[in-house]
């Protein structure tokens, strides 16, 4: 994986294959990111999140599978 600086990354986060997150990225507990993906800068992922797609700049995602907030 490749980490941008500034992610906050909590505990028991699962990042599996290649994931690369950018600038400033949140990832609640639990959360699997189940790559290879990419994680754009300013996003968020929910606590518990099951994240299988891209994620844009500045979104925010959470459920299982993740979903955008609107």
């Amino acid at each position: 994986s490749k980490i941008g600086p500034n992610c906050l990354i909590f505990q028991q986060v699962t990042l599996a294959t290649f994931v690369e997150l950018g600038y400033h990225v949140d990832i609640g507990a639990g959360a699997k990111i189940l790559g290879p993906l990419t994680i754009v800068n300013n996003a968020r992922v929910g606590a518990n999140a099951v994240v299988t797609k891209d994620v844009g700049e500045g979104k925010t995602v959470v459920g299982i599978p993740a979903k955008e907030l609107n």
